[in-house]
């Protein structure tokens, strides 16, 4: 854990309250997020490694964060032998620096990060710490880890369960991929989203932007800068109108709970897809 991390931790507590605290909300503005608030417990494997680690999501408590458009985050993969999951860690909230509160992945700690010392300080196969980003995205209640992991000097917590087989070394573009996350993402009205719409019909959201790809400035152009965009997608802006849109997870038909569509682009943008599971239920309230 780094020298920042007891700061860190005061900042996780108030975040609720005081950076990080969400405005009244006019129950008409969208449907009610749904939410299973419980009491946080902490993984009493603190020195956890492969495949010991892969529990933190075991240990996680429900936080409300806002506001996170343009709030810079990196994502780090995990894959640890003989499991057929990868578990995602998130910086938000961490390595904050007294000169920007909502930066977690600063550069005076990001430019000693290294993803072979991470994999082996965790016994891990493989271990990818995707490029720097913004989120997109105005408000999020998310389930994640109460215990900070430090990989490589940058403290995180759990997020998310992706198929093992869906990452090498980094995340393949362009391609579907079901991630597990209890979480609900909320675009505000009356600001812009940035969308995928694929021949299937179904529309891909965007959550986040990468600094190589121009970071939140570039988005209005990024649509021109596609190469590889396979056959039959679009790229486009929204301006939404009164009403927010939010983001959720779903059932599937074989019993999985809070699933969710991803993918990236080529310059690994992150979407979350707006799709219907076989009860008809949608993941997000309304088609953008």
């Amino acid at each position: 854990m780094t020298k920042n991390n007891k700061k860190d931790s005061v900042f996780t507590a108030l975040s609720l309250l005081t950076a990080f605290s969400i405005p009244a909300i006019a129950a008409t503005d969208a449907p009610v997020w749904p939410t299973n608030l419980e009491t946080p417990t902490q993984n009493p494997c603190v020195e956890c490694k492969c495949p010991e680690i892969m529990d933190d999501g075991k240990y996680a408590e429900e936080q409300i964060l806002s506001p996170m458009r343009g709030y810079h985050y990196s994502e780090l993969f995990m894959i640890c032998p003989d499991l057929d999951i990868a578990g995602i860690w998130n910086t938000t909230l961490y390595n904050h620096m007294a000169s920007n509160s909502r930066d977690s992945i600063p550069e005076e700690l990001f430019k000693n990060y290294s993803n072979k010392k991470a994999a082996k300080e965790y016994g891990a196969v493989s271990v990818w710490m995707e490029p720097t980003r913004v989120w997109t995205y105005d408000r999020m209640r998310v389930h994640r880890g109460t215990t900070v992991r430090n990989f490589s000097g940058l403290d995180t917590a759990w997020g998310a369960y992706l198929p093992a087989k869906a990452i090498g070394k980094e995340v393949v573009t362009y391609k579907v991929v079901d991630v597990t996350r209890d979480s609900t993402f909320w675009f505000d009205a009356r600001k812009p989203i940035w969308v995928l719409d694929a021949p299937d019909g179904n529309v891909y959201v965007n959550q986040s932007v990468t600094d190589e790809s121009g970071g939140y400035e570039g988005l209005d152009t990024l649509g021109e800068r596609f190469k590889k965009l396979p056959e039959g997608w679009k790229f486009r802006k929204v301006m939404l109108d009164d009403t927010p849109l939010t983001i959720n997870g779903l059932t599937t038909e074989d019993g999985r709970k809070n699933v969710w569509k991803v993918m990236q682009d080529e310059f690994h943008n992150s979407y979350s897809g707006c799709w219907k599971n076989k009860a008809g239920e949608s993941s997000c309230h309304f088609r953008p």
